[in-house]
């Protein structure tokens, strides 16, 4: 699997915990990288063109636990420093990933809204909302994007890890061979 994958989606939704199950399925064959929340728009802009750029340049595959996607989304919701330049570099750097060296794959992990109903109180708020801007935001992104889910309904026992393992590894395998 020589390919990038940028995992986004709303908080509890079950991206790192996917990230874990594949990084511990192929050992040693992802790099990790994490981003940090920006805290104001020079170090969103800084941070975002180092992460295209490292991406750009991969010669080995990396897992990304949030990156530009999750930015477009949650800046303009959360955050005060965000205006229409910001959010068009951050365009910017989508486009500029079409360009690199392994491909790179968006991985958008959505929760199901049985789940989010049952959290109650803030989170449930922010998981109604976010999904939609997630949605809106990935659609216009010039990246392949995988969707799955973590959990399929509120039995844990309904969907084990190995499936949901399978139903990712083969959308990443059919996106990287169309």
């Amino acid at each position: 699997m020589q390919v990038n994958l940028c995992f986004e989606g709303p908080g509890r939704s079950g991206k790192t915990s996917l990230i874990n199950l594949l990084m511990d399925t192929f050992p040693g064959h992802f790099e990790y990288l994490k981003m940090p929340v920006p805290t104001s728009r020079a170090m969103g802009i800084k941070q975002f063109a180092a992460y295209t750029s490292y991406l750009l340049e991969a010669d080995r595959p990396v897992i990304y636990d949030r990156g530009h996607i999750s930015e477009l989304v949650y800046a303009p919701l959360f955050r005060s420093y965000v205006n229409v330049e910001y959010l068009r570099k951050l365009y910017e750097y989508d486009f500029a990933l079409t360009n690199s060296n392994l491909p790179t794959i968006i991985v958008y992990v959505y929760p199901m809204w049985q789940s989010i109903m049952k959290l109650g109180g803030r989170e449930t708020d922010d998981l109604v909302r976010v999904p939609v801007q997630f949605e809106s935001i990935i659609h216009r992104s010039d990246l392949d994007v995988v969707r799955i889910t973590k959990h399929r309904s509120l039995n844990p026992a309904w969907r084990d890890q190995g499936s949901v393992l399978n139903e990712l590894v083969s959308q990443i395998h059919l996106k990287t061979e169309a």
